[in-house]
């Protein structure tokens, strides 16, 4: 069938490409020390106190804002690029430990910043081996400690290290734990969901430096204290998960008679089963709810308290 006649094609290179490809071999491997002797004297300076310490202080007070981080990433994705060309090049030795260091910050910063799970779907093949060994050695700094959402929590995280400084590591903790909670307890528990999509806000403030920590953490606090609220009035009100959320959003907003409009609107969600596929039928359940609010708000009003209601049951835009 030809498999020698291909062999010995396939064999029948010419040296001077050889010698080519090993020219450019020696540029990216030029390129590499050069980008990461830059980015170890610019991310891997000395720092006061202990390893955790530091790599806390960088990952919650340098990356802080979201141009920094890209930066960053930028940086690190050209050199774990090259990497991955070059190893397992023996000249790459002298500089493995430099790069495991900048792979662990990548790492920690897309625990911290980006999904409330923890994966390794973005580092390449030969990288992600190294930092999955470096996970022992830091422990929850890199894997990503889960933490519970709650005011004895808040007050613990606040109590860290005396509160020197690790204001932002609390702020961005207990986000990621309200997010956390907000996706596993949805159907559950929907007040869930409106809380985490305003704790983001408070996050994404401090992140274009906005507002400041001491602002964010304040808006965190009392993110905390609605939840243990809502789970106290709900269980002194007994209603579903449902007729609750809805009831909570229009408490908030201080209308008079929050119970009997949620039941109306709950009322009005099983005339549209469909409402979250059928446009048709989310703008029947839309024009239902304005009926509803309209006993005791208009205008924009009306339409705020629409949209919110909307987004507490899960069929907001």
């Amino acid at each position: 069938i030809g498999m020698l006649r291909d062999v010995k094609k396939a064999l029948a290179f010419d040296s001077q490409d050889v010698s080519g490809v090993i020219e450019d071999l020696d540029l990216l491997l030029d390129q590499f020390r050069t980008l990461i002797a830059k980015a170890a004297a610019r991310y891997l300076k000395p720092r006061k106190g202990a390893k955790d310490k530091q790599l806390e202080t960088l990952l919650y007070e340098d990356f802080v804002t979201e141009d920094t981080r890209h930066e960053f990433i930028e940086t690190y994705r050209e050199i774990e690029s090259l990497y991955e060309i070059l190893s397992p090049s023996p000249e790459l030795r002298d500089h493995i430990d430099t790069f495991r260091r900048l792979a662990e910050i990548y790492e920690m910063i897309r625990n911290a910043y980006g999904s409330p799970t923890r994966f390794y779907g973005e580092l390449a093949h030969k990288t992600e081996h190294m930092v999955r060994e470096a996970v022992a050695s830091y422990g929850a700094i890199v894997a990503g400690k889960p933490v519970d959402f709650d005011l004895q929590t808040l007050k613990a995280l606040q109590a860290k290290d005396g509160g020197d400084g690790s204001d932002n590591q609390t702020i961005i903790n207990l986000v990621r734990a309200i997010e956390t909670e907000a996706d596993e307890k949805a159907a559950e528990t929907p007040v869930l969901v409106d809380i985490a999509q305003r704790a983001q806000m408070v996050l994404t403030a401090l992140e274009q430096r906005t507002q400041n920590t001491e602002q964010a953490m304040a808006q965190i606090e009392l993110l905390v204290k609605e939840r243990e609220d809502a789970d106290a009035e709900r269980q002194r009100l007994g209603l579903d998960p449902l007729t609750f959320a809805i009831y909570w959003q229009l408490h908030r907003n201080d209308l008079k008679e929050p119970l009997v409009l949620a039941s109306e609107i709950v009322a009005a969600i099983s005339r549209f089963p469909n409402h979250l596929a059928n446009d048709d039928e989310r703008r029947q359940l839309k024009a239902a709810i304005y009926a509803a609010l309209l006993k005791e708000v208009s205008g924009q009003t009306m339409v705020r308290l629409g949209d919110v209601v909307l987004r507490a049951i899960g069929g907001g835009q």
